[in-house]
């Protein structure tokens, strides 16, 4: 996405949009209660209507499944849903670390089998642990599921 095109994110891009500034694990949410205004993910909302799910986040979203776009707060950079919702792929092969990783923020896209692709973000069926913006999980690029998506950019520097 460096060239000024439009694509999917990098995960250096998709994770420096999604703490915007922050170095905290959860970001916006001040605690996992808090979680509920700033993401949608496994809560007691869909504990209630689905099934009881011990995992649940300690908050209501208002949501089962996937939630309107911006429905919930906006980070300091002003992006919606970044955490929770739906996983989003990003455009990186997966690798089990960052060993080797370019450094210029720009998808990795070599050295891996591409089959498994990187998603990051959590959903509305993630727990607590996986709607953040540190959480990274692979998932085959030829599988499709309710809760994947991605995030479309574009890069307006000159």
């Amino acid at each position: 996405m460096l060239d000024g095109t439009t694509s999917s994110l990098s995960e250096a891009e998709w994770e420096y949009a999604a703490r915007a500034g922050s170095q905290l694990r959860l970001v916006s949410a001040k605690s996992e209660g808090d979680l509920c205004q700033y993401a949608n993910g496994l809560d007691l909302t869909f504990k209630k209507a689905v099934f009881n799910q011990d995992a649940a986040i300690d908050c209501s979203d208002g949501y089962v499944y996937t939630a309107p776009i911006g429905s919930f707060a906006a980070n300091d950079f002003g992006l919606h849903d970044m955490q929770g919702n739906v996983d989003e792929f990003v455009e990186d092969c997966w690798h089990d670390s960052y060993d080797g990783a370019p450094s210029d923020g720009s998808a990795w896209v070599s050295g891996s089998d591409c089959s498994l692709r990187v998603r990051r973000g959590g959903s509305w069926s993630s727990d607590v642990s996986h709607v953040t913006a540190t959480g990274r999980y692979s998932f085959s690029s030829n599988e499709r599921a309710s809760d994947n998506g991605l995030r479309i950019a574009r890069d307006f520097r000159h």
